[in-house]
């Protein structure tokens, strides 16, 4: 006898906090939708409501306590489902892999304070594709099912509805698509609808999860929808059965049940939120970073010193910049006047966890020795690895010191002179300060002091580099300039003779007739034309470093790029500012490393990705490599956020121009009207180029996006006696490929809690030497996320989950 397989109806609300709204608004509508989710339980015994979001009930909970307390009702009851085990239903490519660590550390939290119980599901139904490295994201955070919208069933093929979604790592989930192939979600013919998936239950082999409610603005389940789901219950000639459900025990239903598995991550084709308003995404990486280097250092003046641990900042901190990461917020898809909230939210985020970072390095620096001869500049390094890096540092000079614009002299704390490059100070009052440029390397998770004399250094310190207006040399690479476009025309390998890259940073505008989402367009459209060099000067020369700065136009648009060179360390940088005026055009850097057929990796978050080279648009994190068996090269950003791969030619996407909130389904655009356009003005960020023998893994490059993301820090410190030693490391890390991404207090209590991620797929042995505390070792396997507990009391150190237990 066949199984009987049921349409498992589940009464949900997909709320947008903000979109073509902003917060405000929505606030006012949730509170309406969750009381009418109320009286449809009053309506209707076996109603179930499934929702849950932290922000929305800390909303609720500010302005009507005593609807927050019927909530907490009838979640003890079970009539109500807290589903959402995350902060927000996030964009699941733009943040970086410890965000999605957090949106479900602090979501359950919030779950388990405020309702006693946890969510065992995590509900994305409108983000705009899902990473591979999720599963064990969410596996380890205590969630065991994932519900998701898209992509679509035209978007991609899945092997039916209902999976097993697993991570690299073997870490796996059920995960089920809803709407298209297992039965439509949020219709208001929730009756037709099911008979129609009714007839596919039997091919299915199991139950289908239907959702119903309203969905975006808010609005609870409607009483018409309940009226049919009671009608097919009644039925007895449909030949299914139809059921009111929670979501987690739909799941439980079908988790025995034989399977198909996905290995891969789930890409939606509609690409435009991949790079729509990079100043949102640029700022949360900013944030990102600046929270988790505030942790670290506030760690170690817990460590060092006894002092408490900020928790009371940093929690609000970390709960504001999830908040911003609600995928229509991060995508660039909602109305023009919420980026102006969601900048400030950024802005208190950002300027919260530096006041964190900067009362601890401050604690620590002021009991450094720096009774010596010179202008203390101590130099830290939060990354957990050695670093060797150029450093820019600026010292006031007016009215403590007589004015000074002469040359300088920079020492390490043994005395040994390290050359240094005078450049231009970032105020224009010669005299008043002095700015500079020098490498150096700083130790692990630590810091190391040098000292500035008024003084000429030596005279073999002093050689430039041999640099034009139309061309850089060191040692390593030759840069010639393209006199039309004011890229780089090559960059040549002086060891080898070879043409390591032609046209690199080369603009190009394309065509661009997406929507905000582009899901009216399959791609960008042709080449609008070329930038025309307006001007290339030689910026900066010296023993450090050499800068050309070209200036090039297009339409009404101009692109100023910095071109820098290093002499003894194998770095190219540019820096890019666009004054940007077009509509429906895209802009991008391209760079063409002259491989025949590469391989694609990119980084995603908290791992990376295999990809096809076939020109379609793809978001991307920190870094894209494009490498053949016995060479490569990496392309690492601050503010690219998506790219296509054309042959060997990378185009890494600085911005696009739809119009705000702006969809194709309604009516056409009026040329008359007057539209608010996505990215105009002023856009800046950063790239670095790294060529390299082998693949990435051999180069280290998730360790060198890292860097160049959250680069060295430096404090200007008095002359003063202490106890501290000039030079010092907190951290050292000894491990093939693994990174120590996290340093922070638990939770719950004053333990300190480290993550460590595998990163290149292998398994590692890694040996962690914590000063003072102790030393000790671990193996990783490939692709995992290990976070460790070391006890305060103790010192006993155990393996955790990411809920930290």
């Amino acid at each position: 006898m066949e199984e009987k397989y049921a349409i498992c109806m589940a009464g949900t609300t997909h709320f947008d906090p903000v979109w073509l709204w902003t917060w405000d608004e929505a606030m006012a509508s949730i509170r309406s939708t969750l009381r009418s989710a109320l009286e449809r339980m009053k309506e209707e015994p076996e109603f179930i409501y499934s929702f849950s979001c932290p922000p929305v009930f800390e909303w609720i909970k500010h302005t009507d306590p005593a609807l927050f307390n019927e909530i907490c009702r009838k979640v003890k009851d079970g009539k109500w489902e807290l589903v959402e085990g995350w902060w927000v239903q996030p964009d699941c490519h733009v943040a970086s892999g410890e965000s999605y660590v957090r949106h479900g550390l602090h979501g359950q939290r919030y779950l388990q304070d405020h309702f006693g119980m946890r969510s065992r599901s995590c509900f994305n139904t409108d983000s705009f594709g899902h990473n591979i490295m999720l599963p064990q994201i969410l596996k380890k955070a205590g969630i065991d099912y994932y519900v998701f919208g898209r992509p679509s069933e035209s978007e991609m093929k899945l092997p039916g509805p209902l999976f097993r979604w697993q991570s690299p790592d073997g870490s796996a989930v059920l995960a089920y698509r809803c709407g298209g192939d297992g039965a439509n979600s949020f219709s208001t013919a929730l009756d037709q609808d099911a008979y129609e998936a009714g007839k596919r239950l039997q091919t299915l082999g199991h139950d289908v999860l239907m959702l119903y409610g309203v969905s975006n603005h808010g609005g609870a389940p409607t009483k018409k929808s309940m009226q049919q789901i009671n009608s097919l219950i009644m039925d007895s000639r449909k030949g299914f059965d139809v059921t009111y459900t929670r979501v987690d025990r739909y799941f439980d239903r079908q988790r025995d049940r034989d399977m198909p598995s996905v290995n891969d991550e789930l890409m939606v084709t509609a690409f435009g939120v991949f790079s729509n308003h990079t100043e949102i995404k640029k700022n949360n990486r900013i944030a990102e970073y600046a929270l988790l280097s505030a942790e670290k250092a506030a760690s170690l003046v817990k460590i060092v010193y006894g002092e408490p641990y900020p928790k009371d900042r940093l929690m609000p901190c970390w709960r504001d910049l999830l908040f911003n990461q609600f995928h229509d917020i991060i995508g660039g898809a909602c109305i023009k006047s919420a980026y102006f909230d969601a900048r400030n939210l950024h802005g208190r985020v950002i300027q919260g966890a530096s006041e964190v970072l900067h009362f601890s390095l401050q604690c620590m620096t002021k009991d450094i020795d720096t009774a010596k001869e010179g202008f203390p500049v101590v130099v830290w390094n939060l990354n957990a690895f050695d670093v060797s890096v150029p450093i820019e540092a600026e010292l006031q000079w007016a009215w403590e010191f007589d004015w000074y614009k002469g040359p300088l002299t920079i020492a390490g704390s043994d005395g040994t002179a390290i050359p240094n490059q005078i450049i231009k100070e970032h105020s224009v009052l010669p005299g008043f300060r002095s700015r500079f440029v020098f490498a150096a390397d700083i130790p692990s998770f630590g810091y190391r002091t040098f000292f500035v004399r008024q003084e000429k250094q030596p005279d073999p310190f002093e050689a430039k580099m041999k640099a034009d207006h139309t061309a850089l040399e060191s040692g390593k690479y030759r840069i010639k300039i393209c006199r039309k476009t004011g890229c780089i025309e090559s960059i040549v390998d002086r060891v080898t003779g070879r043409i390591v890259c032609a046209d690199a940073a080369k603009p190009v505008v394309r065509a661009d007739a997406g929507d905000t989402w582009a899901f009216n367009v399959q791609g960008y459209g042709e080449v609008s034309g070329s930038f025309r060099l307006i001007s290339s000067e030689l910026l900066e020369n010296g023993p450090i470093r050499s800068v050309i700065r070209t200036k090039a136009a297009f339409g009404s648009s101009v692109i100023e790029q910095d071109i820098v060179l290093y002499a003894d360390k194998d770095i190219i940088e540019g820096r890019f500012k666009v004054f940007w005026r077009e509509q429906h055009k895209v802009l991008k850097l391209s760079f063409d490393p002259l491989i025949a057929d590469p391989d694609v990796t990119a980084s995603v978050p908290y791992g990376s990705i295999k990809r096809q080279n076939d020109a379609r648009e793809m978001p991307v994190g920190e870094w894209l490599d494009v490498s053949e068996k016995s060479r490569g090269v990496s392309v690492i950003g601050d503010s690219f956020f998506a790219y296509d791969v054309t042959g060997a030619v990378i185009s890494m996407t600085v911005l696009r121009s739809p119009i705000h909130g702006h969809l194709t389904w309604q009516d056409p655009i009026d040329p008359d009207a007057a539209y608010d356009y996505v990215d105009q003005g002023v856009r800046e960020g950063k790239w670095r180029l790294i060529f390299h023998d082998g693949d990435w893994r051999q180069a280290k490059i998730p360790q060198q996006a890292a860097l160049f993301n959250n680069p060295v820090i430096t404090v200007n410190e008095a002359n003063h006696t202490g106890t501290g030693p000039c030079d010092r490391s907190f951290v050292r890390i000894d491990g093939k490929s693994s990174i120590l991404t996290v340093c922070k207090e638990s939770e719950e209590q004053e333990d300190l809690v480290m993550r460590l991620v595998e990163y290149a797929g292998r398994h590692d042995h890694v040996k962690i030497e914590m000063r003072p505390l102790k030393a000790f070792e671990l193996s990783m396997e490939p692709w995992e996320i290990k976070t460790l507990l070391l006890k305060k009391n103790t010192a006993e150190i155990k393996e955790v989950n990411l809920l930290e237990e």
